[in-house]
């Protein structure tokens, strides 16, 4: 898969025109490092998600548990999927300017995108998950008028307790 995704930003970028003779490696540089980071790495623990290995991940055969990918499982929770989904969505739009409009959209916007890209990505990537907890109780906690309310979600989450209607 990331061969694939590496083969489209190499076909996209043959189509720049008229910048200095590096721009187009070094794009090509980036584009790829990223995909790396915020495509295939992902990709890997999607999969294992995919097929039902929500809390321990198997190897290739299905034989041996993969430890490296088990820790990732582990790690993960709601702060870095935002974080994930962010990246994806902002190198989407990195990858459709190459490909639709090398010589527009791409030259006007690509510095633009990839530090904007790049800033919030340092910016999601110091937020923890009790940071946004409270966060979230901070902003709504002056709309908690009754029960059942965003708030009171947001408590039950902390407490770590399950919502009244999912309960057994």
């Amino acid at each position: 898969m990331k061969h694939s995704w590496v083969k489209c930003a190499e076909l996209a970028v043959r189509r720049i025109e008229g910048v200095k003779h590096n721009h187009p490696a070094n794009v090509l540089r980036k584009v790829t490092e990223l995909i790396e980071s915020y495509i295939f790495e992902p990709s890997l623990i999607r999969n294992k998600l995919a097929h039902g290995q929500w809390s321990v991940a198997l190897n290739r055969d299905n034989d041996a548990v993969n430890h490296d990918l088990t820790a990732e499982i582990d790690r993960l929770d709601v702060v870095e999927l935002h974080r994930r989904q962010h990246a994806l969505e902002h190198l989407e739009t990195i990858l459709e300017d190459i490909i639709e409009s090398p010589n527009r959209a791409h030259r006007r916007d690509y510095w633009a995108h990839l530090t904007a890209f790049e800033e919030k990505q340092r910016v999601l990537g110091t937020f923890t998950l009790e940071e946004k907890r409270k966060q979230v109780l901070a902003k709504t906690s002056h709309t908690n008028v009754l029960h059942g309310t965003p708030i009171a979600l947001a408590e039950r989450l902390c407490n770590d307790k399950k919502p009244e209607s999912s309960r057994s």
